[in-house]
């Protein structure tokens, strides 16, 4: 009986031990776990803003790092000096190049017939956005091709017609060309060429010479002109004419043109237009054309051009 009190005692101290062991060990873990709780973790979003750096009204405090922005307006471009300077530097000013309508360049068979964005300067005057679409204009046989049709003896001929429908080819060829020339001289940086189309020939005059007519096909019909125009052309003079039309596209306005321009031979049956000169017609010039081609000498058809 002795000997079963000793076990039982031994038994009651060797669980005691092991409860004590144990709660040694939980006890530190409950501690971390408390501690855990209390403090704030790395991610967690403060209630002070300005705590980080960072104002109530959204822009970045002097304490915020500068490689952090925040609420942040468009920075100021170099040497624009403000809203108003920058407005100047953004709207250029018209040039002979970019006055519309106007010549592209003084060496250039095209023309610029309308910019979308217009704007006003700081001076008062008109200018245009950089980035504005516009519109340009060539001119027919500019690129070579005009077609020459001659009835008689080529040394004798009774008649002789140079071809310059919207057909026959221009200079620059197309818009990717004409995109490019402006890019040489700096214009429309950034702006959409919209469309690129032929003067559509209406009518012409020859500049020494009574001949003239209604049309794309200047036809020389006296006996003076051909003879003279003629043999001018055989010996590869210019021959000057005056062609006058209108933009043979969608975007075709009320305006006339005036493109003076030289017949020059290529080929004994192949010709090309230089042109020296173009411009835009007022209303009053369009009415004094229109009256020229009325007191034509056979009739011509004009009500079919000046309407």
């Amino acid at each position: 009986m002795h000997r079963w009190s000793i076990i039982t005692i031994i038994m009651l101290q060797f669980l005691y031990c092991c409860f004590r062991l144990k709660r040694n060990v939980q006890e530190p873990v409950r501690k971390s776990k408390s501690q855990d709780v209390s403090q704030p973790s790395a991610i967690d979003i403060p209630s002070d803003p300005a705590s980080v750096g960072i104002k109530e009204s959204g822009a970045p405090s002097s304490s915020a790092s500068p490689n952090v922005v925040v609420g942040s307006s468009a920075p100021t471009l170099p040497g624009a000096g403000g809203g108003a300077d920058l407005a100047a530097e953004a709207c250029l000013p018209l040039t002979p190049m970019t006055s519309v309508p106007s010549r592209l360049a003084a060496d250039a068979h095209v023309m610029v017939t309308k910019v979308l964005k217009t704007c006003s300067r700081v001076d008062g005057t008109m200018g245009y956005r950089p980035d504005s679409q516009w519109i340009a204009m060539g001119f027919p046989c500019t690129a070579g091709g005009g077609e020459v049709s001659v009835k008689g003896h080529s040394h004798d001929p009774k008649f002789v017609a140079y071809r310059a429908g919207i057909s026959c080819p221009t200079d620059p060829k197309d818009m990717n060309a004409v995109v490019e020339l402006a890019k040489k001289y700096g214009l429309f940086v950034g702006g959409k060429l919209l469309a690129y189309t032929p003067m559509e020939v209406m009518y012409w005059e020859m500049e020494q010479y009574p001949d003239s007519g209604v049309g794309s096909t200047i036809e020389l019909r006296t006996d003076e002109t051909i003879k003279k125009v003629w043999q001018a052309y055989i010996d590869k003079q210019p021959v000057l004419v005056r062609f006058y039309g209108r933009e043979s596209s969608w975007s075709r306005s009320d305006n006339w043109f005036e493109v003076v321009g030289n017949i020059v031979n290529t080929t004994p049956r192949r010709f090309k237009i230089e042109t020296q000169a173009a411009r835009a017609l007022t209303a009053a010039e369009v009415e004094q054309l229109k009256q020229r081609c009325l007191a034509l000498e056979p009739k011509r058809d004009c009500g079919s051009v000046f309407y």
